[in-house]
Parts: structure tokens; sequence; C-alpha cells
């Protein structure tokens, strides 16, 4: 069984058992991203990106805890061990900032710039990772190894000087700092995904 099927089942019981707390979160979501319509190229990766942070980080007022903790809790006694063991695994899942060491024919080989340290992750498609890109992604523990998630924010290759930059401007283990980094170097991708009569660097520049 592949990861999808584990992230489908988990995704859908947050839209089954919590639907109107997705609506709610979708609608926070957003508008702390800014206006996103839905004929923007990056739209599908920024729905991803909502589900995944939608299941993975926060937490539901009805529990207290996201729904991925909330999903293991209620379905420990009918989950089997191994599939109890894959979704508590996902519980350590780590979504970061990550560069482009090199590709091979079962993944890419990565550094996590945030904590600095380097990764494996099993992927079908290497190919779609360019040696040197950052991008903003979530790994998770799974079959021994690392997998992705669903959401993936790509950043321009002429934008890695810039991205280094602001980077060496956040102090060590500063993780608001970091999430609010990757946050607006997100938004930066959407401007420059919208706007494609100017050069993408000009809006990692603001």
């Amino acid at each position: 069984m592949n990861i999808e099927t584990y992230l489908d089942e988990l995704q859908r019981f947050a839209d089954e058992t919590y639907h109107a707390e997705l609506i709610a979160a979708r609608v926070e979501y957003f508008a702390g991203l800014g206006r996103i319509n839905e004929s923007d190229d990056s739209f599908e990766a920024h729905l991803d990106r909502f589900l995944d942070w939608f299941l993975f980080e926060r937490a539901l007022p009805q529990t207290g805890q996201t729904p991925l903790v909330t999903f293991t809790d209620q379905k420990r006694e009918t989950l089997s061990d191994d599939d109890l063991r894959i979704f508590e695994g996902f519980i350590q899942n780590l979504h970061s900032l990550f560069q482009v060491r090199k590709t091979d024919a079962k993944g890419v080989h990565l550094t996590d710039l945030l904590i600095e340290k380097k990764f494996f992750v099993e992927d079908e498609l290497p190919n779609m990772f360019s040696k040197g890109q950052i991008f903003e992604a979530r790994i998770l523990p799974f079959g021994g190894g690392w997998r992705f998630s669903k959401g993936y924010i790509f950043h321009p290759l002429t934008t890695v000087k810039f991205i280094e930059k602001r980077l060496k401007r956040i102090p060590t283990g500063d993780r608001e700092a970091q999430k609010a980094l990757i946050r607006d170097l997100a938004i930066c991708r959407l401007k420059a995904d919208r706007y494609k009569h100017i050069e993408a660097l000009q809006f990692y520049k603001i």
C-alpha cells in the first residue's frame, strides 16, 4: 500500500467528521496567505499546502489536537497494528524548506535548510526536482524511510541566493521566524505566478 492511501484516509476522516471546521480553517488559512483565485497557476499547490497544514498542524477546537492525532486516538482500537504505527509515525512529520542536493532513480537527496540536516526521500518522479532548487514541503516517516506529503511550493532557481540570505538572518531554532519565512516565500511564489510579465526575483526582494 502506498502513502497516498493513508493520506487519503486521513483526509476523508477530517472531511467527514470535522467538515465545518475544515471550511472555517480554509477561510483562516487563505486570509493569512492573501487573495488567491482558482485560476491562479499555483492554486492546487496552495490547496494541498492548506490540507497539510490542517491535518498535521492545526489543533481542532473540539479535541485540542490536530486531526492526525485525533484520528489515531479515535481509531486506535480498529486500525491494524501496522496501520496504527504508520499513522503514529506521521506525527513526526517535518515541514520545512529543502534544497535539492541530487536525484537518483529512487528519489531525492535533500538538505533541510532550517535544521541543516540531510534527508533522502523516496519519490516516483525524481526528475521533477532540479539540483540546487529550494522548495517547501512536508516529509513523513513511511516504510523505514521518508516520503513527501501532498503539498509543495517550488521556488525559482533564480531566487536561491536571496532565500539563503533571508535564512541567515533567522536566529537558530526560532521556529516562529522560520514559519513566517516559509509563509512569506509562498506568497512571493504566488505573486510570481500571477504576474508573469515581472521577473520572479523582484517579488522575493520585497
